[in-house]
């Protein structure tokens, strides 16, 4: 069997970002905003960072983010943040039907600190020539696609939120995401915080919003006694599919409209 490292490996042979070496200053420069899949046990995801309103450069993120070890330590800090309930807190005040508040010990993000760290390999990689030329750091749809996996992950590598997940009807997941300070909410919160965190706040098309533009899908997977059941989450038009010896490949989720997430 797979360990879940091996999975993420597997899953990268799939995983494919233009590159363009440049022979004069021996470096290369990465296009693309796409994140990578990530997959484990449970979980297979993947987003897509938009182009168009989201392809410019964030010239105003913090610099330091460009050395691995600060862009870790600051969105470690932020999941953190989530890691054991705290008093008067607005995010598990509705703890008894939403708790996304684990036992420190019962939830180990080395995982989505791995997955976050090759994420990342392409920033890391152009340091030196974003260093030297600002307009060269990578675009609004790239962070958008890598930040939100992260904030996903967080909530759905959560044991508490998995166990409430698993037993729930498809209605009541329904309800579960979109309700006030739901999964819809906390991904978007936490997107909120890792793009402050690394000073993504626009100084140009949108000033002083955030503009991170990606899709995302995933399927969330529970063996059952004579099944595997497939819960699928998705925000626009990156589509979800199943395929079965009957009926062959099928896609089964709708694409969101203007408007629509989560």
């Amino acid at each position: 069997m797979e360990t879940n490292n091996q999975k993420q490996l597997n899953s990268m042979k799939i995983y494919h970002q233009k590159k363009v070496f440049n022979a004069k200053t021996k470096r290369t420069k990465y296009m693309g905003e796409d994140s990578r899949p990530f997959v484990n046990d449970y979980i297979i995801m993947v987003s897509d960072g938009l182009g168009g309103r989201g392809g410019y450069p964030h010239y105003t993120a913090n610099m330091d983010i460009l050395e691995k070890e600060n862009l870790l330590e600051k969105l470690r800090n932020v999941i953190m943040e989530y890691s054991v309930p705290k008093e008067n807190d607005s995010l598990t005040d509705c703890a008894e039907d939403f708790d996304l508040a684990a036992e420190e010990e019962e939830w180990d993000i080395s995982e989505i600190m791995s997955f976050i760290e090759e994420n990342f390999t392409e920033l890391f990689e152009m340091a030196e020539d974003i260093k030297e030329d600002h307009s060269k750091m990578r675009t609004s749809g790239y962070f958008a696609s890598r930040l939100l996996t992260a904030s996903f992950l967080t909530i759905v590598t959560n044991p508490s939120v998995i166990d409430q997940i698993r037993n729930k009807t498809q209605e009541e997941i329904k309800e579960y995401v979109e309700k006030e300070n739901g999964i819809r909410d906390q991904i978007l919160e936490r997107l909120r915080k890792f793009a402050d965190a690394l000073g993504l706040k626009n100084d140009s098309k949108t000033r002083g919003n955030y503009l991170l533009p990606a899709t995302l899908t995933s399927t969330l997977l529970f063996e059952k006694e004579d099944c595997v059941e497939a819960i699928y989450l998705w925000a626009g038009d990156t589509r979800g599919y199943i395929w079965t010896e009957e009926k062959g490949l099928q896609q089964v989720t709708r694409d969101h409209e203007d408007g629509e997430t989560l």
